[in-house]
């Protein structure tokens, strides 16, 4: 008799410590998930930025291509323009027109 109740009581405590480690078990499981899903979120979130990144050095990139190819194309309208604009049979000397080529050079450099 007194065997069968201890045997009751051992059952009834390895139930409680089942639903117990159950219960601890699906908590932890929920944890896991959350912590799975905050991951996937800040790598989605970092993909996101380095694609904006990307995105914006391509458009850094093509805008200074840009202004180089047209300050090249500047240049060498105000070569060609100090150049014939500055005749030296006007009466001035090849290094008045080399002062004044260098002159609208650095005006231009200083515009970049």
């Amino acid at each position: 008799d007194n065997a069968i109740t201890e045997l009751e009581q051992l059952k009834q405590y390895a139930k409680k410590e089942m639903e117990s480690f159950e219960e601890t078990f699906k908590e932890l499981d929920e944890l896991l998930e959350e912590d799975r899903k905050m991951k996937e979120a800040i790598k989605s979130r970092m993909n996101e930025r380095k694609e904006k990144q990307i995105a914006e050095i391509k458009g850094m990139r093509d805008e200074q291509s840009q202004k180089k190819r047209l300050l090249q194309g500047q240049k060498g309208a105000s070569t060609a323009l100090t150049t014939t604009a500055t005749p030296t049979a006007a009466g001035q000397n090849p290094t008045d027109t080399q002062m004044t080529l260098s002159m609208y050079e650095e005006a231009f450099q200083k515009i970049r």
